[in-house]
């Protein structure tokens, strides 16, 4: 980049999206660089400078000074990302840890009508209880102020983040159409304790899990007390682009 000893890409993309409250078109651009902090530990720093427009095409919420339909919403941003990965397998890991971390500033440069900051982190941790038996955690904290309009707001629930839910269904609801509306604050703990299934099926595991957090509308209404709960049993078959994975929550 400019001389600088940075890997850079350019990125662009064009995209649509069907999600249980809102539908959209998306176009955007990005320019980033990544700068090594430490190779020995695999730290990273990211650096993005985006440009994107979106628009929706359906809406089934009520509709907001924000959230209007059809309405071309433009982002600027720019967001620094810190990346540590020290899993010793990034798609079947059985011990170690990945952190990410990224802060995102979405300004009115231009005219644009993007004006919010937000942040999101990842944490997962693997710890090895016997050689085939694995415990592990993972946190999710995301914050975010300013005008956030609906596919910029935090989700949860579904099979990659709270278990307990449909996809998305966690967190405030539309008091007309009861859809989620997504949040300005989301937590959620993961905990799971995975086991060999079958001694026949070297690749056949079991798991036992427990969900915890939730989404709200605003940073000031997280609370513990509101936490929503969710356990469950469930079978993986390892492969080598990651478990195939079949669970079932209460």
């Amino acid at each position: 980049l400019f001389s600088f000893p940075l890997s850079t890409y350019l990125n662009g993309w064009i995209e649509q999206e069907e999600r249980i409250s809102f539908s959209y078109d998306r176009r955007g651009i990005q320019i980033g660089a990544i700068k090594p902090i430490s190779k020995m530990n695999n730290m990273d720093l990211l650096t993005t400078l985006g440009y994107e427009r979106t628009k929706l095409t359906e809406l089934y919420i009520s509709e907001s000074g924000v959230d209007r339909r059809f309405f071309p919403y433009s982002k600027i941003s720019i967001a620094e990302s810190f990346i540590w990965d020290k899993r010793d397998d990034p798609f079947n890991p059985k011990k170690g840890f990945f952190l990410s971390s990224v802060l995102e500033w979405a300004y009115p440069l231009f005219n644009v009508e993007s004006n919010f900051v937000k942040t999101f982190t990842k944490y997962q941790h693997y710890m090895p209880l016997t050689p085939n038996m694995t415990f592990s955690g993972t946190f999710r904290l995301g914050l975010g102020t300013g005008r956030m309009p609906i596919h910029e707001r935090f989700f949860a629930g579904g099979s990659n983040s709270f278990r307990g839910t449909r996809f998305d269904e966690l967190g405030p609801k539309d008091p007309q159409s009861g859809n989620p509306v997504g949040g300005a604050a989301l937590m959620l703990f993961n905990f799971e304790f995975t086991f060999p299934f079958l001694s026949a099926f070297k690749d056949l595991y079991g798991t036992a899990f427990f969900d915890t957090g939730n989404v709200w509308d605003r940073r000031k209404k997280v609370s513990l007390s509101s936490f929503q709960n969710a356990v469950g049993l469930g079978l993986r078959y390892r492969t080598p682009l990651g478990p195939i994975r079949i669970e079932l929550a209460w």
